[in-house]
């Protein structure tokens, strides 16, 4: 299999290395609205396993809005993983930026789709948290 021997398939941030564990970077996950030209942090990695792992979302594609909206285990973390950041900032300010542009093709994208050159929403604009 080479170098990399992937421990978990379904986990691409993980992999393992002569017998150790190595992270590779994960990026930044982000909800956009091409008819606005702007986007949003959708939570990092609380994206990730709670979105994306979970195959509510995939990258690149089109978000159902209203079935994202259903998702309790994204809006509702348990106590655990409760923190200012995403609770205070990043869930609410999501839920309004869906809301407010559920009808313009939300899609689901990494960071380096927007900062690629090539990429048709390199000069959008981040919503601020």
């Amino acid at each position: 299999m080479g170098q990399y021997q992937t421990i978990f398939p379904e986990h691409t941030c993980c992999a393992h290395v002569s017998g150790e564990f190595s992270v590779n970077t994960m990026n930044e996950r982000y909800f956009a609205c091409p008819k606005c030209q702007i986007y949003i942090n959708a939570g990092y990695r609380w994206a990730y396993w709670q979105l994306e792992n979970t195959q509510h979302v995939s990258l690149n594609d089109a978000v159902n809005v209203e079935n994202l909206l259903k998702v309790g285990r994204y809006w509702n973390p348990q106590n655990e993983e409760k923190n200012d950041w995403l609770c205070k900032k990043v869930l609410p300010n999501v839920k309004e930026f869906l809301k407010s542009h559920s009808s313009h093709g939300v899609i689901y994208l990494e960071e380096d789709t927007i900062l690629s050159e090539e990429s048709l929403s390199y000069n959008w604009s981040e919503v601020q948290l």
